[in-house]
């Protein structure tokens, strides 16, 4: 998606959260705090720090749900984690994790398992879409003398966000909810004379291979907000 079309999705109103039935908590790594500079509404309770895996989180919400329970009484809870299940940072370079399989099988374990905790607490629930980044990208903002070599990870790595996030849509239906999909801000569409459209992934949005600019930023957290306030109101 270009720039115009980004800042065109940033314009349209968004009512005051004031008066929200319901206390919004997005839990996220590092990227949540991209969006939250462009948070005005007090009502939304940020909780990020970057490198958290999905057992993190789990591990958060296992140990801190009945605290937040009792501080905010009711919650509607938004999950946004992928990144650092699939990759790991070595000193300033990132590198796909062994063996997939099992990062995979973890992953989808810790989501179905917070889902199965908020579901017995009552509490609203919506995991967010993972969105794609780039290895190659990151390594090369980051000087790593051969970042071509990470072409193939990127492609591996797309596919998996693929299917993770196949695997949230599976279970948002099962809430009875959705995601905004936030990785149509990231698709850019090309039409030849005569031939069917084509799409592809504009990494240029992200500033550094993984986090967002602040337009993609600014965009990510207008559709997060519609979401919230027809969940919350």
């Amino acid at each position: 998606m270009s720039e115009n079309k980004l800042a065109k999705n940033c314009r349209i109103k968004c009512s005051s959260s004031k008066g929200l039935s319901w206390t919004p908590i997005i839990i996220s790594d590092s990227k949540g705090r991209y969006l939250k500079e462009f948070s005005k509404q007090r009502d939304i309770v940020w909780i990020c720090k970057g490198g958290w895996t999905s057992s993190d989180i789990f591990t958060f919400i296992h140990k801190n749900l009945r605290k937040l329970l009792r501080k905010h009484n009711k919650i509607s809870l938004y999950i946004w984690v992928g990144t650092c299940d699939f990759t790991e940072k070595i000193r300033r370079f990132v590198y796909l994790r062994n063996k997939q399989q099992d990062v995979m099988q973890r992953l989808c374990n810790n989501l179905q398992g917070i889902k199965d905790i908020c579901v017995s607490s009552k509490i609203k629930l919506t995991f967010l879409q993972c969105p794609f980044y780039s290895i190659q990208i990151w390594n090369s903002f980051k000087s790593h003398p051969n970042s071509e070599s990470f072409k193939s990870d990127d492609q591996f790595l797309t596919a998996q966000i693929n299917l993770l996030n196949e695997f949230i849509q599976d279970l948002n239906v099962s809430l009875n909810s959705y995601t905004p999909k936030l990785n149509q801000d990231l698709l850019r569409s090309r039409k030849g004379s005569g031939k069917k459209q084509r799409y592809s992934v504009n990494l240029k949005l992200l500033k550094d291979g993984i986090h967002p600019d602040k337009a993609l930023a600014r965009s990510w957290f207008t559709s997060i907000y519609r979401k919230i306030q027809k969940d919350c109101l």
